[in-house]
């Protein structure tokens, strides 16, 4: 998983990408998983300055398959 603060919709807070090769899933449109360990990482890491967040992702724009995740 990798992700960004450039994203398609501003409304959104971040951009992800997630790739799952190794499973035969070689890009992911919405990886809920996934996405709940990067908001403990954002809060571990204080990525947004404070330990409390309520976040906008999108992730699947690339691949033709925009999901939104809360």
């Amino acid at each position: 998983m990798v992700f960004c603060s450039g994203m398609y919709n501003s409304k959104n807070d971040l951009n992800v990408r997630d790739f799952a090769d190794y499973y035969g899933v070689p890009e992911d449109a919405a990886t809920g998983c996934a996405n709940g360990c990067l908001a403990s990482y954002l809060v571990k890491y204080n990525f947004f300055g404070k330990s409390d967040i309520n976040i906008r992702v999108e992730q699947g724009y690339e691949i033709e398959r925009p999901s939104l995740l809360f």
